[in-house]
């Protein structure tokens, strides 16, 4: 049960995160969706907290923020 809550709560933290990744540079959560290969609202029911990713697409969501900390988007201009 202890693992469960840990990772909940990881994941919880990480999914805040990567919304704010993607509004500070302009993407939306469809964008997303095409990366991850989901439907639009499967990532809008993962950012609420209804459900989570499988093990795969939350490796992919790691390496997404990775990847989005290091490039500064330039979309807005």
């Amino acid at each position: 049960m202890k693992y469960k809550k840990l990772r909940y709560r990881l994941l919880k933290e990480q999914l805040s995160e990567l919304a704010e990744l993607l509004k500070k540079n302009g993407m939306k959560q469809q964008w997303l969706s095409v990366q991850l290969g989901v439907h639009r609202n499967q990532v809008t029911r993962w950012m609420k907290g209804i459900n989570e990713p499988s093990i795969d697409n939350y490796e992919k969501i790691k390496k997404i923020i990775k990847s989005l900390k290091r490039v500064k988007w330039n979309i807005a201009e």
